[in-house]
């Protein structure tokens, strides 16, 4: 009797070598599917990240420089320190004529950061590198800040060397130019390119807002 027909027959080696390569290619599709689907989660959630900080930082940022008012002489430090990044410096109306403070003959604007007269508001990109924070310190004047101790973080996540804030005196215009970028660690590839420590997502956005007058 032969083994076939006591039904004691093992696989030959040409049928596991067949059923070996249909289990790879499988395999290999299943591994596909979730790579792309984890590429796909990375990359999304980069976005989402990008994207609140962007509208957090000009949530902020246009908001108080729709109140801030036209100053002489220059208020934007293109170079104000070694590995910072620019920085604007301006005041805010705190209100009209306030006793004792700014009650001039003439009926005028009292100037302040918000909480005190006279106090100047910078915006600051701290490094002019990856991974800057955009942040809003007050001081007695309107000299570059260096010491960003206790400074309010407006924005994480800014690239500092392409950020920049301009400055149209005649027309009270100021630009404000933030690029978020978010390295994203294990995606093989995708927007910005595979770089050393991840794929780079940015965003870029601008906004032009003009002070209010004096």
């Amino acid at each position: 009797m032969s083994c076939r027909e006591r039904n004691q027959c093992g696989f030959t080696l040409v049928e596991v070598v067949i059923v070996s390569l249909l289990f790879m290619i499988l395999g290999g599709a299943l591994l596909v599917v979730f790579l792309t689907g984890q590429a796909s989660y990375l990359s999304a959630d980069a976005n989402v990240q990008v994207q609140q900080e962007a509208r957090k930082a000009f949530d902020n940022v246009t908001r108080e420089l729709r109140e801030a008012g036209p100053v002489t002489g220059p208020i934007v430090s293109a170079n104000p320190g070694p590995g910072l990044g620019q920085q604007l410096a301006y005041q805010i109306a705190q209100g009209y004529n306030v006793p004792g403070q700014c009650d001039l003959p003439t009926p005028t604007i009292c100037w302040g950061d918000g909480t005190t007269l006279t106090n100047w508001v910078h915006l600051a990109v701290t490094r002019n590198v990856e991974g800057a924070q955009l942040v809003r310190c007050t001081t007695a004047s309107s000299a570059v800040v260096n010491n960003f101790a206790g400074c309010r973080v407006l924005a994480n996540n800014v690239r500092g060397d392409t950020s920049s804030f301009v400055y149209d005196g005649p027309t009270r215009v100021v630009t404000v130019n933030l690029e978020f970028l978010v390295r994203v660690a294990g995606m093989p590839g995708g927007p910005g390119g595979t770089q050393a420590g991840g794929t780079r997502t940015t965003n870029v956005l601008s906004a032009r807002v003009r002070l209010r007058n004096s």
